[in-house]
Parts: C-alpha cells; sequence; structure tokens
C-alpha cells in the first residue's frame, strides 16, 4: 500500500498539467491569388476605370453630337414629294404623316409617319423615305370607291367588293351608283365590278352609261337604273358580256324608232332579250 500511495504521490508531484492558452488574431495579408501580385492588382483596376470613363465619354459625346444634329439647319426639312393620292391632299397627306416643312429631317419617326399614314381609311399602303439632308418622299395607295352603300341610315363609299371605306362627306365629294345587296346573292363581286366597268366604258350607248342604282339579286341577277331615266336593265351575271352586247343592240334599235321613252325595263338572260313596256304590269 505503501509502495503504491508512493507512487502515486511522486506520479502527482511530477505531473505536467496544460495551462489553457490565448489565441493569437494574427492580421492576415490580402490574398492577390486572382491578379497574381498587388502590382497587376492595382493595373487591373486602373484600366477598368479607364475603361468605364472611356465609355462614359462615348456616351455623353454621342448625346451631344445627336442634339447638335438634331438642331442643326443644315437637316431642316425643305423639299418634300406627295405621290399616288387622288383624293387626299397633298397638305392632308403630310399632316397625317406629321411632317411639316422646317423641321429637323433626323427627328422624324419614319415607322410611326407610315403607321399614321396607313390608319386613314383611304389609305391601303403608305412608305416613307428620308434622303439627308433634307428631303423626304411620301408614297401613298389609295382605296378606289366604286358604290355608294347605305349602313344604319347613313351612306358610306365603298369598294369593288361593297366593302365600307368611309362616309360620304362634303370634302370631296363624288357621286358613285347606290348599290344593294340581296341577301342569298351568291359571288357576284367579280362580275358587277366587270359589268359596271365595261358599261361606264362603251359597253352602252353614252346616253345609257350612267348609273344611278345597282342590285345584286339572288340567282346571279344585276339590276342597273339608269341615271335620269326611268328605266332598269336586267343582266345575268353568267356571260354578262354576250347579255350587255344584247342590251346594248337592242337600246339602238330602240333609240331609232324612238320608243326608247316608252321602256320600262329590258332583260337579257339565256340569250334572249325582253323589252316591259310603260303601262305594262
Amino acid at each position: 500500500m505503501a509502495s503504491d500511495l508512493g507512487k502515486n504521490k511522486r506520479r502527482a508531484r511530477n505531473t505536467y498539467v496544460n495551462k489553457p492558452s490565448r489565441k493569437r488574431f494574427v492580421l492576415k495579408k490580402p490574398s492577390f491569388a486572382i491578379f497574381g501580385s498587388p502590382r497587376r492588382f492595382l493595373s487591373t483596376f486602373l484600366v477598368s476605370c479607364f475603361c468605364i470613363a472611356l465609355f462614359l465619354g462615348i456616351c455623353l459625346g454621342t448625346l451631344k453630337v445627336y442634339g447638335l444634329i438634331t438642331t442643326s439647319s443644315f437637316f431642316e426639312t425643305k423639299h418634300v414629294s406627295v405621290m399616288g393620292n387622288a383624293r387626299l391632299t397633298r397638305e392632308s397627306v403630310l399632316k397625317l404623316a406629321g411632317l411639316r416643312l422646317g423641321e429637323n429631317a433626323l427627328s422624324m419617326n419614319i415607322a410611326q409617319a407610315e403607321r399614321r399614314l396607313i390608319e386613314n381609311p383611304w389609305i391601303v399602303g403608305a412608305s416613307v423615305k428620308r434622303i439627308l439632308p433634307d428631303r423626304f418622299i411620301l408614297k401613298v395607295e389609295e382605296r378606289v370607291p366604286f358604290f355608294w352603300v347605305r349602313r344604319e341610315k347613313k351612306l358610306y363609299y365603298a369598294g369593288e367588293q361593297g366593302d365600307v371605306i368611309a362616309p360620304v362627306e362634303g370634302a370631296n365629294f363624288i357621286s358613285l351608283p347606290m348599290l344593294d345587296i340581296a341577301k342569298g346573292s351568291g359571288d357576284w363581286a367579280q362580275s358587277l365590278a366587270a359589268c359596271l366597268y365595261e358599261i361606264q366604258h362603251g359597253g352602252l350607248p353614252a346616253a345609257f352609261a350612267s348609273i344611278g342604282a345597282i342590285r345584286v339579286r339572288p340567282g346571279q341577277v344585276l339590276e342597273f337604273d339608269v341615271a335620269d331615266r326611268d328605266l332598269r336593265l336586267t343582266i345575268s351575271s353568267t356571260d354578262w358580256q354576250k347579255n350587255l352586247k344584247k342590251i346594248r343592240q337592242t337600246l339602238q334599235d330602240l333609240a331609232r324608232r324612238k320608243e326608247i321613252g316608252n321602256v320600262r325595263e329590258i332583260r337579257s338572260a339565256d340569250d334572249k332579250v325582253w323589252v316591259i313596256m310603260n303601262g305594262v304590269p
């Protein structure tokens, strides 16, 4: 026991006890592993600053130059050519495009001008060309009115397919045949447009070529009221050229016999002609 205690005491006396050590905080030097060295980092930083300054300078310079150009009298609009307009006046086309003489040519938005022109119901296509320093060329393609049509008690100009263009107004007024299309008339547009053109360009004697009203009836029947006369011409659109020729011959024959004033209606269909006199039911 004694020897064991002695050993324990010696062991306790010679035992070394580790004391807690204080941690030291060492300030690490910045790492330049990406750039390689502080000198390389500094040069990269300076180059980046220079590039940014150069970019900003170019932007500011560009804006300055643009401002000078768009206010320079050298680019003032002095010459404008307008082409393709028939119903619309030159002044109205310029107003629609938003183009005025004296304005800077570079400040004109071409796409916007073309879009504003096409929004007009009379214009089908438009192009605006800028020729620096001071010229523009405006080309428009207008719709061609063939008829008047009635929509909700109001008159409109209409194209050859009967499509509504614009209201009939006092400005640029033009007298056209009134078109009345019955339901179930089928495919009439191509025959009617061609037949009307032929009537107005020699298909009938001149005294009967002025048409006041047109009716499209089922069964491909076209009715024309001669303006200033109580006379109706009825033509089958099937082989309308032959039917129109027979009506022309009949009108000439009646005029020679001085009987045209007593005629109320002439019909031509199936290679036959019917003449209906006034007073006949």
